[in-house]
């Protein structure tokens, strides 16, 4: 496991969920070389949850497949060779529809 890290996120939600992270885990607080980042998404209302693997020095990921006006519940956590660090407080986000 990593350190006790959390990532923080930042997001733009219409159906596609446009992911971003504005910081880089500290060194001190890194258990190796931060290989990726995986996002979880899990619809409260709906059957649709997922995961996104995001590369180490992605700075975004969309999300395409998202339904409109679903809560999802998003979280993302960091992993290294030596296994997954802690994943981010989640945070709760409202799809819209997306602009044509």
């Amino acid at each position: 496991m990593l350190s006790d890290y959390k990532p923080r996120i930042l997001i733009r939600v219409d159906t596609t969920l446009c992911f971003s992270h504005s910081d880089d885990v500290p060194a001190d607080k890194q258990n190796g070389i931060i290989t990726g980042y995986t996002i979880t998404y899990q619809s409260q209302t709906e059957n649709d949850n997922g995961i996104a693997s995001v590369g180490a020095n992605d700075r975004q990921k969309n999300l395409t497949e998202l339904k409109e006006y679903v809560n999802y519940n998003i979280t993302v956590f960091a992993s290294t060779v030596k296994g997954y660090g802690p994943a981010s407080d989640p945070i709760v986000v409202r799809t819209i529809p997306n602009s044509k």
